[in-house]
């Protein structure tokens, strides 16, 4: 296959996947991260298994490095550091429960465990396939430091859909954020052995980080309602 027939291949996958979710499972069957986190999970590895079946050789190059090491710090953060972190957060009742209130479609902000186990599936999805475009077109001839903008502005551009579905501050929020990760993953595929398991512990452990943040942030700044 032509490697930019590859790549909107991906690319439609990965935009296909995400509005699937927010219009159909999300708004129409009231499926979410909170409420059906294991239906959640369970569409997400379903998702990303089609797409390393379909492009499994790169799929192996990414999951499959020579060092345990990688895999051994992406597991510690996602079992043990984030739940401690959520663990924490409600015994200081630290939870953003007003911003969570009135933005429900944030569910970051409810600080749930079952949270954390819907969001890893959506998050290996993401950085499967954006560990697979990384390599297909390195592999093609493109330089890195054209990869590095590059998939900055993929990434920019892979959220603009949120400025049609949530509050324009959450799109902004995300669309930042993402956008400086684009600067970052390709270094990490491409430079770091097992690099996609550190991507995928940094990536959720910055939507628990945002729910700590806006956590204290709320709590700090009087903004949560008095009990």
């Amino acid at each position: 296959m032509n490697v930019w027939l590859e790549v909107a291949l991906l690319f439609g996958i990965l935009l296909i996947n995400r509005l699937t979710f927010i219009y159909v499972f999300n708004r129409r069957l009231h499926l979410s991260f909170s409420k059906n986190p294991t239906l959640t999970f369970l569409y997400f590895i379903f998702m990303g298994l089609a797409v390393a079946g379909l492009f499994w050789d790169y799929t192996k190059e990414l999951f499959f490095p020579d060092s345990i090491l990688s895999v051994f710090v992406g597991l510690v953060v996602l079992t043990v550091l984030n739940p401690w972190i959520y663990n924490r957060l409600q015994a200081l009742d630290k939870e953003p429960d007003h911003l969570a209130k009135a933005n429900p479609d944030q569910q970051f902000l409810l600080i749930e465990d079952k949270y954390l186990l819907s969001k890893t599936g959506d998050v290996l999805f993401q950085q499967l396939v954006a560990g697979i475009l990384i390599l297909i077109m390195y592999k093609a001839g493109v330089p890195f430091d054209t990869l590095v903008p590059l998939f900055a502005g993929i990434f920019f551009l892979s959220h603009l859909h949120m400025f049609l579905s949530t509050r324009v501050i959450w799109a902004l929020y995300f669309s930042l954020f993402a956008t400086l990760g684009g600067f970052v993953l390709p270094f990490l595929i491409l430079n770091v052995e097992g690099g996609v398991y550190y991507a995928t512990a940094i990536h959720m452990l910055w939507y628990v980080g945002s729910g700590a943040f806006f956590g204290f942030l709320e709590n700090d700044a009087g903004l949560r309602a008095r009990k």
